[in-house]
């Protein structure tokens, strides 16, 4: 759904990315008690059932991102929107390069900060794939 929305935000609205991001912010900061929330009725770490943490935190994904890869074809944006969310599906699940460790976070901070690791990571390797010479988008 986060992406769903996003990818509606930046080609059919017409909105900046950086635009996109910085109205997640809000989105990120009320996730920490919304979250934090969640894990007490529901009695579970990072409860699978709550999104707000991915959802919220999906635009961080493209912030390195140069918007003008988008210009070309809606087939080229579209490639470039899936890749971000395989990246960031890959880095929310496996959780690799310490994001696993921002877990011990109390409650909701912990829930919120591995998405934005996360996101930060997809983020980077979207940039350096997006700066190889040899892409392939």
């Amino acid at each position: 759904i986060g992406f769903l929305i996003f990818g509606l935000l930046l080609l059919s609205a017409k909105f900046s990315i950086s635009s996109i991001i910085l109205a997640s912010i809000p989105l990120i900061l009320i996730g920490i008690p919304i979250c934090t929330r969640a894990e007490i009725i529901l009695e579970i770490e990072d409860p699978k059932s709550v999104i707000w943490d991915e959802f919220s935190t999906i635009p961080l994904v493209f912030l390195f991102f140069d918007e003008s890869s988008l210009e070309n074809s809606l087939i080229q944006s579209i490639g470039w929107l899936t890749l971000g969310f395989l990246l960031f599906r890959f880095f929310d699940i496996a959780k690799p390069l310490g994001i696993r460790k921002l877990q011990i976070l109390p409650k909701g901070l912990g829930v919120m900060v591995d998405d934005i690791a996360a996101a930060i990571a997809s983020a980077t390797i979207l940039w350096l794939i997006q700066t190889f010479p040899l892409s392939f988008f």
